[in-house]
């Protein structure tokens, strides 16, 4: 068992570093702040849950930079696939990055994993079920709203996707 958490954190603490080691991003084009949308956009998302999980001014504080760090931990999981062209792509290209998008998910389930234990020393272990739900669903809607602001004509020439109906009998 103690070999299983130490491996775990000693993955966390490589993706983390790795994170840190990041290539360069591109000097930001004029009227375009990734920066500050990303940052508007996590603060309105740390309020929610705030607001969501009851956390109390203290439990808050202690809480919004380990959720900062996690955030970054998945973001950078998520990003590592890469983006391919269908259309261009070789069927090796297309394994690879099939290969890449697995490995992606295997690693963002470590980091959530990892993360029980770090978010329960601030939050109840229903608390913790509860921010795994929301961040799902916020994370979601954030992207969406990146999106939007980044490309505002390309939604409005888009067709608008209905989310799959639910089953009956399930909430």
């Amino acid at each position: 068992m103690k070999r299983t958490i130490i491996s775990t954190l000693l993955l966390l603490f490589a993706a983390t570093q790795l994170s840190l080691a990041q290539a360069p991003q591109p000097a930001p084009q004029p009227g375009k702040n990734k920066g500050a949308e990303k940052k508007e956009l996590m603060d309105a998302k740390l309020q929610i849950i705030k607001a969501e999980l009851a956390l109390t001014d203290e439990q808050f504080n202690k809480f919004a930079p380990i959720y900062r760090q996690y955030s970054r931990n998945i973001d950078f999981n998520r990003r590592r696939a890469g983006r391919i062209n269908l259309e261009t792509a070789s069927k090796q290209e297309i394994n690879e990055y099939l290969k890449n998008r697995i490995d992606n998910s295997i690693n963002v389930g470590m980091v959530r994993k990892v993360y029980i234990q770090i978010f329960e020393r601030v939050l109840t272990p229903q608390q913790v079920v509860k921010l795994y739900s929301m961040d799902n669903r916020l994370s979601r809607q954030a992207r969406e709203e990146l999106a939007k602001r980044r490309n505002p004509e390309a939604q409005a020439q888009a067709p608008a996707e209905k989310a799959p109906a639910k089953p009956a009998g399930r909430k």
